[in-house]
């Protein structure tokens, strides 16, 4: 059915919003679709993908077809977390330098403690990769060690305004790498916002923050004399 719609001379190939909702996604990440979807859509700036199989991670493979537009807006929802390698999360911010806003399955529709494929390190590859990002939500593993970045590796984001960290778990004991590498790429203007089961309040992150940058401030301070 998708593919004599795509065949239709009256489907409105200008369209620059594409959502794509299937569960066919995971299961053949050949769907042959793909294709025809990129030739007939070709100005998409906006796109919506929709894995939604329940009981299994949405794999990278489901998204990579697309990443051949120019997105300034892209939101992957899915039912369980992403389960994206470390080399795909980098291919994934090197894919959208247009980027405006990125929301990449911050909320878990599990129980218990949500853990997800992305690491606090990996937000600096979108901080280097994406220079127009405004807003970001993602969910991010806080089990995963921080902190092995070196300064000049970190690029702080330029625009980004809002952090939604969703559904990520315990982010109220942040380690101290943590704090000090969040100090560094966020803008003092950056608002967080949490699921409010599983995130702290807003003033918890400010403090932890705050604390970062007089440590992070009184470390540079030191070095210069």
């Amino acid at each position: 059915m998708l593919s004599r719609l795509l065949d239709d001379k009256h489907f409105p190939f200008h369209i620059p919003s594409l959502t794509v909702e299937s569960s066919v996604c995971s299961q053949n990440p050949s769907f042959s679709a793909y294709p025809k979807i990129k030739k007939k859509c070709s100005r998409v700036t906006d796109f919506i993908l929709r894995d939604v199989i329940e009981e299994k991670s949405s794999l990278f493979s489901s998204l990579r077809g697309f990443l051949s537009y120019d997105l300034t807006r892209l939101r992957v929802d899915t039912f369980m977390q992403l389960a994206y390698e470390a080399t795909e999360i980098e291919e994934l911010a090197r894919s959208l330098p247009k980027i405006e806003s990125l929301f990449l399955a911050p909320q878990s529709h599990m129980f218990g403690p949500p853990f997800g494929t992305f690491a606090f390190d990996h937000l600096c590859l979108f901080s280097r990769y994406c220079p127009n990002l405004i807003k970001f939500a993602v969910l991010v593993d806080t089990t995963q060690s921080c902190g092995t970045l070196t300064q000049d590796a970190v690029d702080p984001f330029a625009l980004l305004q809002e952090l939604d960290l969703g559904s990520t778990f315990a982010v109220d004991t942040l380690s101290n790498a943590a704090a000090i590498l969040l100090a560094r790429l966020l803008p003092t203007y950056c608002r967080f916002t949490f699921d409010r089961f599983h995130g702290p309040s807003a003033p918890t992150i400010d403090r932890l923050l705050s604390e970062a940058r007089v440590a992070q401030e009184e470390r540079d301070l030191s070095m210069d004399l």
